[in-house]
């Protein structure tokens, strides 16, 4: 069974790109409260919350809340909420991957032990067992719909190692 936990911004993004579905390579995803809120509650009518609200009923997704939340204090000078509880939900729980796009927040998830994936992750798995066709279009719409900043390098280094360069 894979398990992973995600902060708000991959739903989100992936939602806008028409590619949610592509979470679901996952068995279980967990989202901390704060995501829930971010996405669901204050998010009602934006990207990402129907999609995350049918995940719950589906079971697909697992609110879950924090065994300590006042652990997530070490996190907030840096990270936002939804960072911060997120990686002391994937601290709590060690999933098989925690999903984060933020640079600061993947670095201190990678400090942690966490393994780190983001959106580009996702969607270079989704391209390599046939569920997306051209990561490229993928990226370009994540960018353009969505307003997805990456790097040229990265970019450029991505999709070259997956034969679209």
């Amino acid at each position: 069974m894979r398990i992973a936990v995600s902060n708000s911004s991959p739903l989100i993004n992936l939602s806008i790109i028409n590619r949610f579905h592509l979470l679901y390579s996952f068995d279980i995803i967990h989202i901390p409260p704060a995501v829930w809120n971010e996405v669901v509650v204050h998010g009602e009518g934006l990207p990402g919350c129907d999609e995350v609200r049918d995940g719950v009923t589906q079971g697909k997704i697992i609110v879950s809340p924090l065994s300590n939340p006042d652990s997530i204090k070490r996190f907030r000078q840096t990270l936002h909420l939804g960072e911060a509880e997120a990686i002391t939900l994937g601290v709590e729980i060690r999933p098989d991957v925690i999903i984060l796009d933020e640079h600061a927040a993947r670095d201190e998830a990678i400090h942690l032990g966490l393994h780190v994936v983001g959106v580009i992750g996702i969607l270079a798995e989704a391209k390599k067992t046939g569920q997306i066709l051209s990561l490229k279009d993928e990226l370009d719409n994540l960018r353009t719909d969505g307003g997805f900043r990456i790097h040229p390098a990265l970019y450029a280094y991505i999709l070259n190692q997956m034969g679209e360069g």
